[in-house]
């Protein structure tokens, strides 16, 4: 005997043992929501992503970040200055400007490349390090210890006291050494420099095991050397 000829010979007997007039009621599909619903707990995992795990998120609140993984695709890691997140402070995720202004003012973007202007670097989803064409971090020390020279200039003649002010020989692998103040332009430029350095994330590497030597202060210098010369 077949499976399949049972199933006829049921019903036969099921329509035979009932006298009850079959109504529309009776012969209606069973209705379907009751049957395919998910449960009210599978909904929401899915409107949390469980189930659904592509849908967008939601830009009705401000939302924190410390690098670009942390937004939108069409977002970048908004940060207030600098390359790095630093503290308790966190950047916001902001959407990357599809047309920005067509002006030239050179940016070096956090990722090391100059753009146009810092829209353009916002664009490619990056901070601004800094005003200016992208100087590496050992191009930016090297400036750096060239300003120090300039700022190191004195006047041996001048009845004045000189050479007071202490500052780093440089910025990777700094001791003290005195430079002479009113050597405005050199002294300003250290300063950006050392911006420039700090906001490209530079980090010192391979700095001698040495310690550096005391200084107590320095001295003007005679003759051919009208220099500010540290005193141990």
């Amino acid at each position: 005997m077949k499976a399949h000829r049972l199933v006829p010979i049921a019903l036969v007997l099921v329509a035979c043992g009932d006298s009850r007039p079959v109504t529309l009621e009776d012969a209606s599909p069973p209705d379907a929501r009751a049957v395919d619903a998910p449960p009210a707990s599978d909904l929401a995992a899915a409107v949390d992503g469980a189930l659904l795990p592509d849908l967008p998120l939601a830009r009705d609140a401000i939302v924190g970040c410390t690098t670009n993984a942390d937004c939108l695709g069409s977002e970048y890691c908004h940060l207030d200055s600098g390359c790095l997140v630093t503290g308790a402070k966190m950047g916001t995720c902001k959407a990357r400007p599809l047309n920005c202004p067509e002006y030239y003012s050179p940016t070096c973007g956090c990722d090391g490349k100059t753009y146009g202007n810092p829209c353009d670097a916002h664009g490619a989803g990056t901070n601004v390090a800094y005003a200016g064409t992208c100087q590496s971090c050992d191009d930016i020390d090297t400036a750096y210890q060239a300003a120090v020279t300039k700022a190191k200039k004195c006047c041996a003649m001048c009845n004045t006291i000189q050479c007071t002010l202490k500052v780093k020989t440089e910025i990777a692998c700094p001791c003290t050494t005195y430079v002479e103040q009113s050597n405005q332009a050199a002294v300003q430029e250290m300063s950006q420099l050392e911006a420039k350095w700090i906001a490209a994330g530079c980090v010192a590497s391979g700095c001698p095991p040495m310690p550096c030597p005391q200084v107590g202060g320095a001295s003007c210098g005679f003759g051919a050397t009208e220099v500010c010369i540290d005193n141990p």
